[in-house]
């Protein structure tokens, strides 16, 4: 009974879309994005910046890695939950911080979509959580992957 459950419940879950180091033009409102190399064992993220991009705007997470890892994007899940008006971004990796948070927050006031980015603490070891509120998700569209030298992830907004 329990197995047939889980297998109920895992067929209601949305297939991840898996995203690489190019852009493709797949924007979505819900769902849930996966990249980066499973690899990488730690990291720091140095910055969170947002500019302008075509019609919408482009979120990136800048990371430095460390050692072999210098110039690689660590494996990382984006849940898109638009219920709640948040982007969650999963890093699974040692992160280490050395962001400045009120300047992050000054560049976040110019936006159209966020509201605020959340660095979580970590919770346990091997795992990062970054929260985006979102002003709206209405009609609320997401692109990500990500790009190496410098390693960095990065959502376009629309």
């Amino acid at each position: 009974m329990v197995c047939l459950l889980n297998t109920v419940w895992a067929a209601q879950l949305p297939s991840p879309y898996e995203v690489t180091t190019k852009k493709t033009g797949r924007y979505v409102n819900e769902g849930v994005f996966i990249g980066g190399e499973k690899t990488v064992t730690s990291t720091t993220l140095k910055d969170i910046r947002r500019g302008p991009q075509g019609q919408g705007e482009r979120l990136v997470f800048d990371f430095e890695g460390n050692g072999d890892f210098q110039n690689k994007v660590p494996y990382f899940l984006l849940n898109i939950n638009a219920k709640s008006n948040k982007l969650i971004l999963s890093v699974w990796s040692d992160v280490s911080y050395d962001h400045n948070s009120k300047k992050i927050a000054g560049v976040l006031k110019k936006s159209r979509f966020v509201r605020s980015v959340n660095v979580m603490p970590r919770l346990e070891d091997g795992l990062a959580t970054m929260e985006v509120n979102l002003k709206s998700a209405k009609n609320l569209k997401v692109e990500a992957f990500y790009l190496t030298h410098p390693a960095r992830i990065i959502l376009d907004l629309m």
